[in-house]
């Protein structure tokens, strides 16, 4: 075999090995991938972009409280209507939501915690028999800027000490 021979089969090679841990890579990421909970429980915890938190139905799995968070989950109903939430208008929605979530607003005036929002299955999950309205409580600090200065974020359960931070935010 001639030289330029033994070097084009080793680029070859090469380039074979290279898509080959590409491929790898991408069936580990994609099968690592874990499905959204399909049963939320009260005092889980997340950290919401701004874009997650504009969503309707959750983009991500809660977290460990002890992490940085800015949203604990402090109620969970069954969806009350029949049909799968996206059916009805956002303002219904809305006014299902907050008969159920402010219903069970058991934080005091002065808490830490002092708003709140809701999310509902997404048609997968709702496809897996998920039939839940997810309350969740926010700490919005009024301040003017970007999604992370307007809502805290806290490690610890505020749910679980009634709304309040030892160390105060402000």
């Amino acid at each position: 075999m001639t030289r330029q021979m033994k070097h084009k089969v080793l680029i070859f090679i090469s380039a074979l090995v290279v898509v080959a841990m590409a491929a790898t890579a991408f069936v580990l990421t994609r099968s690592q991938t874990t499905a959204l909970e399909l049963k939320p429980k009260i005092g889980n915890c997340y950290l919401f972009s701004a874009k997650e938190f504009d969503a309707p139905s959750p983009l991500t799995n809660p977290l460990p409280c002890a992490q940085m968070h800015n949203a604990e989950t402090y109620w969970v109903a069954k969806w009350p209507l029949k049909l799968e939430p996206p059916r009805y208008s956002d303002d219904l929605i809305h006014d299902v939501a907050e008969r159920i979530c402010l219903a069970h607003w058991d934080f005091p005036d002065d808490a830490n915690l002092n708003y709140w929002a809701y999310f509902y299955p997404s048609p997968a999950q709702w496809a897996e028999g998920a039939r839940w309205l997810r309350c969740d409580a926010m700490v919005q600090s009024y301040k003017e800027g970007g999604f992370d200065k307007q809502y805290l974020e806290w490690p610890g359960s505020l749910y679980l000490d009634n709304g309040f931070l030892e160390v105060p935010f402000f």
